[in-house]
């Protein structure tokens, strides 16, 4: 009896064992050959990033399968838009957690970026050996690693009438990134570039009223307004605004981001050539916002990913195609662009300081933060022209 009991035991240890081993062995086949996600979360940039970078990232996974033999993707592309009223490091935080952050220079890149080296991400600083010095000085680095890389630059250009039939200068001062973003370029070009950034640190952290360079420049636009220079109006033009006003006259000026420059048909622009706001400082920062790409892990095989896909992404091949897709400069420092504007803008960057982040991006976490500030700015400027026309 004792013995039947042990053959017994034993015969079923060892299916025991037996179907312990299969089910082991299919779990390591099931996470060895599983497809996983690379999740990729967009904030404060424009659709056409959006839809630029996405189909570049989708191609580029097509091209590391083919070249791997795989019949099957190892890795799936998942796209998620942050919104603005949010801080960001609470988004990071969230679920579902994000491998490939991409924002605008700011206070959201400097916070993704903190995250990104807590989480010990990042790539090899080799990344930046294609770019301009101006923008690889840009990148946000630690030791060896890169956390915010350049991908496409935009900039708060000028547009100078080159017809004789010419109208006051106007923006979308109704917009409030585009209202700041003049506040900061106009602080620049009149004071330098350290004033400039005071600027910033000072809207962060005072109210508008408070900051001695903001006052000089509303009292800047306030005589363009009381001189009929700028139209009052201007303070609360939209964008869509703009568009209408360009398509049926020929302003003298107009303040506007590349990124909206792309949205206007060519009958609007042709009387038109862009520059950048002028000035008698000999170092220049222009406004000009960068877009970044933030890797946000380090696991093992994605992370390995995403520094392939980043350095195929900054390659000469796809930021021509970037940079075609979207209108805006690539930051490679050969590839080739689609148009003189974007061409002038890599050699104006790669000529001047390091750029500045539009006002709105540097100083404030949120939208909503930004958008009282540009009230407030308003505000100013209106008190300004009333005091010089009673």
């Amino acid at each position: 009896m004792l013995s039947l009991c042990m053959h017994i035991s034993r015969k079923h240890i060892t299916i025991f064992v037996a179907i312990l081993i299969l089910v082991l062995l299919t779990t390591v086949l099931f996470l060895l050959f599983k497809q996983r996600t690379i999740t990729v979360a967009f904030r404060d940039v424009p659709e056409s990033v959006q839809s630029a970078v996405t189909q570049q990232l989708q191609l580029l996974l097509n091209q590391l399968d083919e070249k791997a033999g795989k019949s099957k993707s190892t890795f799936r592309l998942e796209t998620i838009n942050y919104p603005s009223n949010t801080p960001v490091q609470q988004q990071l935080r969230q679920k579902p957690k994000v491998d490939l952050l991409i924002c605008q220079a700011g206070l959201v890149a400097d916070a993704a970026t903190a995250y990104a080296f807590e989480r010990k991400a990042g790539v090899s600083n080799s990344i930046l050996n294609t770019m301009p010095q101006t923008v690889a000085e840009s990148a946000k680095q630690s030791n060896s690693l890169v956390a915010a890389i350049p991908l496409l630059i935009d900039h708060y250009e000028l547009a100078v009438s080159t017809s004789s039939d010419q109208l006051p200068f106007i923006f979308a001062g109704g917009h409030d990134s585009t209202l700041l973003a003049l506040a900061g370029a106009i602080a620049e070009a009149a004071y330098g570039t350290e004033t400039a950034k005071q600027l910033a640190k000072d809207a962060t952290n005072l109210a508008a009223k408070e900051i001695t360079t903001l006052q000089n420049v509303a009292k800047i636009l306030a005589q363009g307004i009381t001189s009929q220079q700028i139209p009052q109006f201007c303070l609360n033009l939209l964008q869509e605004e703009v568009a209408v006003y360009m398509s049926n006259t020929t302003p003298e000026k107009v303040f506007m981001p590349l990124s909206f420059h792309r949205t206007l048909p060519y009958e609007s622009l042709r009387r038109h050539k862009s520059t950048f706001m002028p000035s008698n400082q000999q170092s220049r920062s222009f406004t000009a916002p960068i877009t970044y790409a933030i890797p946000l892990t380090s696991r093992g095989k994605t992370a390995k990913t995403i520094e392939t896909l980043l350095q195929m992404l900054t390659g000469s091949e796809c930021q021509g195609q970037l940079a075609n897709a979207t209108g805006l400069a690539p930051v490679h420092a050969t590839a080739s662009t689609p148009d003189v504007q974007a061409d002038d803008l890599r050699y104006w960057i790669a000529a001047s300081n390091p750029p500045l982040p539009p006002l709105d991006k540097a100083a404030f976490a949120t939208e909503r933060q930004a958008a009282d500030f540009a009230d407030a700015f308003r505000s100013m400027v209106l008190e300004y022209v009333n005091s010089n026309t009673r």
